[in-house]
């Protein structure tokens, strides 16, 4: 079995970064509920400041939704306050200090310009605040403002510019449809958080090709590269039906997650990728668990054919459900920090044909038209 040990070593080569991956995702699945995505909004100070020091996204969720804010309503708030404030901290990020109330403003004398600002921009928030009479909105910003304030506590308060002022007005535009989407309005926003703060994690053009190809053709339930190798040694007869019934069989779960990703935002686009690939990881509950249960059955028999005349099958399996393991987290990584352009998956006719074919035959037009197919979207 010169050829497992030599796919064995090359897959192991290949996924070292994930070698702690299912600890990782036990971790994940004991501490956190968010759909495959960690419900922890990762640490961003100076961002955080700077978008949420003078009102939190969830203060401006609940006014946009109080007071139905159409899209150039909530456009013209978020500059008059969000944005606006922005700018003077960088300038003066000792304003910050001055947000809780008006007090202090009319006596400063350092900067009258920004005062001006600054007191614009809360008299433009207050008036939101003070027609709220339940207080929840001005309370929601309180409680992100005195939890900043702690984190800064003793420390040099040095503000940096960012521009995320795109990425933030596109994210609070998806937050006002927040109420349409399937888990409701907090998720959406803990999904948007997530993805507004996390850093930007450099990933190569053909990692992120390889990665939305492999998820596509069910990676995730059996590494394609493996799969290939051991299809092309197996000797059985018909086996090119045999191989058209693995493949649908395969890629029915990685089916019903494309379909369930129709007409969804990038986030939860993303949150499903992730869900579904913990499910094949964890096999934990979850609106895939029976087809990827199926999916995985028919990759048992496939490794039990390939190895049934070998002397220690049991040890064998052991090692290919931990190279399939490390396949996965590594599909994680990636979707885990993709960017919105490229979280495109494709599964149709012609992917089906193009994947059919390597599988049959391993020749090099099959795999070059495979990725031809997904550079096209």
């Amino acid at each position: 079995m010169r050829s497992f040990f030599m796919l064995l070593a090359a897959q192991i080569l290949y996924n070292m970064q994930a070698m702690n991956c299912r600890k990782e995702a036990e971790d994940t699945h004991l501490n956190h509920d968010f759909d495959g995505v960690e419900s922890l909004v990762p640490n961003n100070l100076n961002r955080e400041i700077l978008y949420e020091g003078f009102i939190s996204i969830e203060s401006v969720v609940f006014i946009s939704e109080m007071n139905q804010f159409d899209l150039g309503m909530l456009e013209m708030f978020i500059k008059k306050t969000v944005l606006a404030v922005k700018s003077i901290l960088v300038e003066n990020p000792d304003a910050f200090y001055l947000f809780s109330d008006n007090s202090g403003i009319a006596n400063e004398s350092r900067n009258v310009g920004i005062d001006e600002k600054l007191a614009e921009a809360l008299n433009e928030r207050n008036k939101y605040f003070e027609k709220d009479k339940s207080m929840i909105a001005k309370n929601l910003w309180l409680d992100k403002y005195n939890a900043l304030k702690t984190r800064i506590a003793g420390k040099d308060l040095n503000i940096h510019y960012e521009d995320q002022n795109k990425e933030y007005l596109k994210m609070m535009e998806r937050l006002t449809n927040a109420k349409y989407q399937d888990d409701g309005v907090s998720r959406a926003i803990r999904r948007e958080m997530f993805e507004f703060y996390k850093e930007k994690v450099p990933m190569s053009v053909s990692r992120v090709l390889d990665s939305r190809i492999s998820l596509s053709i069910g990676g995730p339930i059996f590494a394609p590269g493996i799969l290939i190798s051991l299809l092309r040694q197996l000797d059985v007869p018909n086996k090119s039906e045999m191989t058209n019934e693995i493949v649908a069989k395969l890629l029915a779960p990685t089916e019903e997650l494309i379909t369930r990703m129709q007409k969804k935002s990038f986030p939860e686009r993303k949150a499903l990728v992730l869900d579904f690939l913990q499910s094949c990881l964890m096999r934990k509950e979850s609106i895939f668990r029976d087809k990827i249960d199926k999916a995985f059955e028919e990759r048992t028999k496939i490794l039990e054919l390939y190895l049934k005349n070998d002397k220690s099958p049991q040890d064998k399996l052991k090692a290919f459900d931990k190279l399939q393991e490390k396949e996965i987290c590594s599909l994680q990584f990636v979707f885990k920090n993709i960017e919105e352009e490229d979280l495109v998956l494709r599964l149709d006719k012609l992917v089906i044909e193009a994947y059919t074919g390597i599988l049959e035959s391993g020749q090099a037009y099959a795999k070059d038209t495979l990725y031809e197919l997904f550079k096209e979207v």
